[in-house]
C-alpha cells in the first residue's frame, strides 16, 4: 500500500498548517467497535489478495483503483461517513474562515452549503479525493 500512502503525505489531510495528520486507519476504520473490528477482518482478506499480487505494483493498484475507491465510498456512504464525523464535528469546524472552493459560487460559504444538504448526503458524496487521487474514469 506504498502508493495510496504516498498520496496521503501529498494531502491535507496528512500535511496542514495544523500540523495534524491523519493515519490510513482514521478515515478507514469505522470508529464504533463492532464496525471497526469487521473492517480489520475486510482488511485482512484485502491483505491476502495484495499478497497474492493483485495490488503490488502500480500498474495492478492502478487498475483496481476505481473498484477500490467504489468500495470505501460505498462504506462511507452506509455509515454516515463516521470516520469523517470522528475528526470533522460542525460545531468545531472554522465554516465561516473556510474559503470557498474553486467549483463553488464565491458568495456561498462552506456554512451555507453544508446547511442546505438534505439528510441524505454525507461528507463523502462531496468530498471525494481529499486524501487519494481519484479514480481516472471518474
Amino acid at each position: 500500500m506504498g502508493a495510496p500512502f504516498q498520496e496521503l503525505t501529498r494531502s491535507v489531510h496528512y500535511s496542514n498548517q495544523l500540523g495534524i495528520q491523519a493515519s490510513c486507519a482514521d478515515c478507514h476504520v469505522p470508529p464504533a467497535f463492532v464496525p471497526g473490528l469487521l473492517r480489520h477482518v475486510a482488511a485482512s482478506v484485502e491483505l491476502w489478495g495484495h499478497l497474492r499480487g493483485e495490488l503490488d505494483t502500480p500498474v495492478k493498484y492502478e487498475a483496481h483503483r476505481m473498484t477500490l475507491a467504489q468500495q470505501v465510498w460505498k462504506e462511507l456512504k452506509a455509515n454516515d461517513s463516521a470516520e469523517c464525523r470522528r475528526c470533522h464535528t460542525p460545531g468545531a469546524m472554522a465554516m465561516t474562515a473556510t474559503p470557498s472552493r474553486a467549483d463553488q459560487p464565491a458568495a456561498i460559504s462552506p456554512a451555507v452549503m453544508h446547511q442546505s444538504f438534505s439528510s441524505s448526503y454525507t461528507c463523502i458524496d462531496c468530498h471525494k479525493g481529499v486524501a487519494h487521487v481519484l479514480p481516472t474514469a471518474y
